[in-house]
């Protein structure tokens, strides 16, 4: 009787408590205090599946009811892209947009005693992108010069293409290098090569991702070889530089930063110039921008054979025997009945037996006639012109702008500069003031004076070795001139002070 009675008391506090809402089905956590607390509804949470959600793809919902009284009706939606299904479910489908963005997915949950509404925010990412684009195709080489290389290739067909990378390997060299990076357009000039040198070159792609390509085939070149005859000049940096006759070649063949009056050696293997401590040095072409200090010092330099260099040391004029990079056997200059006077500018031969040469008388001499006087300009360079054996015998008058028969009288009764002789034809300049200055040829026996530019601020430099042409100065820019035509034919815009051919 006694079991029974305590049965019967037992279901009706289950019911009084039932009665009350306090019947949990989870576990109570501990409070604080030592006690305990309950969940409920509104304790109830979500969880998503996966939990990195890629756009196109599907996850799965769940709704985690806490503590429910009676059954639990759901009821699913979105705040943004995307779809969802089994909306009346603990347990929601979504389907993810096609691209990122966030969204807010939300359910609500109803039982006996409460409604609950529960959120999460859903952070959609693109899909990582891991395919390369295509190799790029059709790589060419459209055209070269001595120091450039114009590359081109197909236009890559991919949507989220982000760029073209292009990669060059010296003749020489071991490895690739990438020589430029994040190209937009499918073309490349590689500029600043070496001449006459073999290149290799490929191209990679790139996406948006970061992806990048195999690589294109390898396209191969060789830079043209320089001008046999090119141009050196210097420019008042102290440095040297090369340009063809078209200016298509153009080098910097030596940065020293001391060079001044450059001057070729007779095969164009070398180049002699004064350096700023007033010696002279050599540079040769095979090895540039290593120039080689010679024994001897020298104000300017007027000419080079294969053998023999002239040149001025003060007032005094040598010519020496080359000796590799060294000078010998040096000995004065002076030509029999000029004594006394240094000279001015001189060149040899062709055959490098005479010397053609203007002699510098210094100061103005007041017993010379008013006409004489004003043939000394203000560096005291005069107008006579001479041609002697190399030794100094046997002068011959070449020139003299002192008279005023011809052929002397087209020369304006100014001073001649030489400067060079080819064939049987002397090439001078007739120096008048620093603002005006003459070109002339003249034969070697004195006849058939010739101005052969009509510009009157032409400096005179050197005749090609054919003699067709010739280099001068235009007030800082190398022309070179056509002595048929007797046209400037190319006009480089730098400003020179001194170049030979």
């Amino acid at each position: 009787m006694k079991k029974v009675l305590f049965s019967a008391l037992a279901m009706l506090l289950v019911l009084f408590l039932a009665g009350c809402g306090k019947i949990v089905r989870s576990t109570s956590s501990s409070g604080g205090d030592g006690g305990t607390v309950t969940k409920t509804l509104a304790d109830s949470y979500i969880l998503i599946t996966p939990n990195y959600v890629v756009i196109n793809t599907q996850c799965t919902l769940n709704a985690v009811a806490e503590n429910p009284v009676g059954d639990v009706s759901y009821q699913w939606s979105v705040s943004g892209s995307g779809t969802l299904s089994n909306t009346a479910s603990a347990n929601a489908l979504y389907t993810t947009p096609v691209a990122a963005c966030t969204v807010s997915i939300q359910v609500v949950l109803t039982d006996y005693r409460q409604v609950v509404t529960k959120a999460i925010e859903v952070i959609i990412h693109a899909v990582p992108d891991t395919t390369p684009p295509a190799a790029p195709t059709g790589l060419i080489v459209t055209s070269k010069t001595f120091s450039k290389i114009v590359l081109d290739w197909a236009d890559s067909p991919e949507a989220d293409l982000a760029g073209y990378d292009v990669y060059c390997k010296k003749q020489g060299e071991t490895d690739f290098i990438r020589v430029a990076a994040g190209l937009s357009d499918s073309t490349y000039l590689s500029s600043g090569l070496d001449v006459s040198t073999f290149y290799t070159f490929y191209v990679v792609a790139y996406d948006n991702n970061s992806n990048y390509s195999p690589s294109s085939s390898v396209i191969s070149e060789t830079t043209n070889a320089p001008p046999a005859t090119p141009i050196v000049y210097s420019n008042g940096d102290g440095n040297l530089y090369l340009v063809s006759e078209d200016g298509s070649y153009r080098q910097t063949i030596y940065a020293g930063g001391n060079a001044k009056a450059p001057v070729w050696s007779a095969n164009k293997s070398k180049i002699y110039f004064i350096g700023t401590d007033d010696y002279i040095y050599v540079l040769s072409v095979s090895s540039p921008q290593t120039a080689q200090k010679t024994n001897t010092a020298a104000a300017q330099i007027f000419d080079i054979t294969n053998s023999k260099i002239l040149y001025r040391q003060g007032n005094t004029t040598y010519i020496a025997d080359i000796s590799g990079d060294n000078f010998i056997n040096s000995a004065v200059f002076i030509p029999a009945g000029v004594a006394g006077y240094p000279v001015g500018s001189a060149c040899f031969s062709p055959n490098g037996a005479k010397v053609a040469f203007n002699i510098q008388e210094g100061a103005v001499n007041l017993s010379l006639e008013t006409s004489q006087a004003r043939a000394i300009d203000e560096n005291g360079y005069a107008g006579r012109a001479y041609i002697a054996n190399i030794d100094g015998s046997s002068p011959v008058l070449l020139l003299d702008s002192y008279d005023a028969s011809p052929p002397y009288n087209n020369i304006v009764k100014y001073n001649a500069v030489i400067k060079d002789w080819v064939g049987n034809k002397v090439l001078f300049t007739s120096y008048i003031s620093q603002t005006s200055s003459r070109i002339f040829s003249i034969q070697e026996d004195g006849t058939n004076a010739v101005r052969e530019t009509s510009g009157s601020k032409h400096w005179a430099r050197k005749f090609s070795a054919d003699g067709s042409k010739m280099l001068f100065l235009d007030f800082g820019n190398i022309c070179i001139y056509s002595v048929a035509s007797t046209t400037t034919v190319y006009a480089q815009d730098y400003a020179t002070v001194l170049a030979d051919w």
